[in-house]
This record gives structure tokens, sequence and C-alpha cells, in this order.
């Protein structure tokens, strides 16, 4: 994939030569799936979102870039209908206690 452009005057991201194309910010590579079960007044949710790696920081130094670690997410959402004008509802984000803003330097440093 390959980025070009001006991004703004006066900006460190249009100062700075940029040879390898990179933008910060911007996720290549991202994923969502869910499943439903319905069965009478319980609809059941699963879902799933994945984000890979992702600049985070540009920096002409290599070693000083700043990345998003790839993490994916589970999320639960379930329903109850008590009556056909009440119902109750539960819903569970991050159901595995990923982490969501970790990052780390280029070559896998820690941040």
């Amino acid at each position: 994939m390959a980025t070009e452009g001006n991004y703004g005057a006066g900006s460190a991201i249009s100062l700075v030569p940029n040879p390898l194309g990179k933008v910060a910010v911007f996720n290549p590579m991202t994923a969502n799936a869910g499943i439903d079960y319905i069965r009478n007044k319980v609809p059941l949710r699963l879902s799933a979102n994945h984000r890979g790696r992702s600049l985070a920081t540009y920096n002409a130094i290599e070693s000083r870039q700043l990345y998003r670690v790839a993490r994916t997410q589970v999320d639960l959402k379930m329903l109850y209908q008590i009556s056909k004008r009440m119902d109750v509802y539960l819903d569970v984000n991050n159901l595995l206690n990923g982490y969501d803003r970790q990052s780390e330097f280029a070559g896998g440093r820690p941040s």
C-alpha cells in the first residue's frame, strides 16, 4: 500500500521526510465477527473485534516510531424480555480483559 500527499503545512508530518510512506493512526488490518443466538425471550450476541499492529506516532528516526500493539476484543450482550414493554439487558465489554491501549517502539521494544 502506498501513500503520498501534503498532510498540512507546518505540521511535523509534512516537514519530516517520509520515504516509507507510513501514515500515523492508519490501521491497515481490522476485522469484526459476531454470532447471535436467539431462543424464546433470551437473545445472546458474542462479537469479536481485531485491530492489527499500527503506527501511532511517526518519527524520522525509525527506532522512535511508536506502534499500537495488535489486540482482539470479545464482547457479550444478553437481553431478557420481561414483558412487551420491559427488557433487562447485560453488556460485558472486553470479556477476556485484554489490553486496549498497549504500545511499543519499532522492533517490539516496550514503550
